[in-house]
């Protein structure tokens, strides 16, 4: 690969440091789905179905996303 014009990220600690050190032209983001889910931890979970099925997200995503906040803590 010889150039990165566009990263999208999950925030992982680093990753875009790392990105910008091979490739310093690109251009760092974070992914989409990756800041409604952490936006979500802001939101009463009545209402987390409704915002998380707005945004185009289908019961099995939201399915995944309860598990994986179980899971975290």
């Amino acid at each position: 690969m010889k150039d990165v014009l566009i990263a999208c990220t999950d925030n992982l600690a680093g990753f875009s440091e790392a990105i910008l050190s091979v490739y310093p032209q690109a251009e760092v983001q974070s992914c989409i789905v990756h800041q409604i889910r952490n936006s979500l931890k802001y939101v009463s979970s009545k209402d987390q179905r409704g915002i998380y099925l707005r945004y185009g997200f289908d019961e099995t995503d939201l399915s995944g996303h309860s598990k994986y906040r179980k899971e975290m803590g």
